[in-house]
């Protein structure tokens, strides 16, 4: 007799999205967001060959997120994360600079772009500083959720985006 919980799946199981269908879904989303007109989104997002043999969530390098880091070069540096956000992991996709000042350190606010393990997108605000001395560099960056995030990624070219999305996709194909 064959074990069930292997071989006969149910009717929800059998009809799950695959996760590159989830991330095209998420991604399409996306475009459409903040491509100047939906025939531009579209275009971009054709250029896309998606691969439905790849799974995004076992091949790609998905870290916490999380409201606060310090990192730093020098071996005494400290090396902290805390406070995850979302529940998961994510891999950072884009980001936009919304202010930049440079005197002893480099100050940037930024939006980033985030793809969670479950396929999702989400939007951080962040705040990081910078500081390098010679070859030594310590940065610290605290970043929160933003809802209804990806009207701050208006200067971001769909066409460029979608892009850098099918290299992923392409580069992940020839690494297996």
């Amino acid at each position: 007799m064959r074990n069930k919980l292997f071989f006969n799946k149910g009717a929800n199981e059998a009809q799950k999205p695959s996760n590159m269908e989830l991330l095209r879904k998420s991604i399409t989303e996306f475009c459409h967001a903040i491509a100047i007109d939906s025939d531009d989104a579209n275009a971009a997002i054709k250029t896309i060959l998606w691969d439905y043999d790849i799974d995004p969530a076992l091949y790609w390098k998905f870290e916490p997120i999380c409201t606060f880091e310090a990192s730093g070069t020098n071996e005494m540096a400290h090396n902290l994360k805390h406070n995850r956000l979302f529940g998961k992991n994510g891999i950072l996709l884009e980001h936009t600079v919304n202010k930049s000042t440079s005197s002893i350190s480099d100050i940037f606010e930024i939006y980033e772009l985030w793809l969670l393990e479950d396929m999702s997108l989400a939007v951080t605000f962040a705040c990081q500083m910078s500081v390098t001395d010679g070859e030594q560099t310590e940065r610290v960056i605290y970043r929160y959720p933003v809802e209804d995030g990806f009207k701050h990624f208006y200067d971001v070219d769909v066409e460029h985006f979608a892009d850098e999305i099918g290299v992923r996709i392409y580069a992940t194909r020839h690494i297996l």
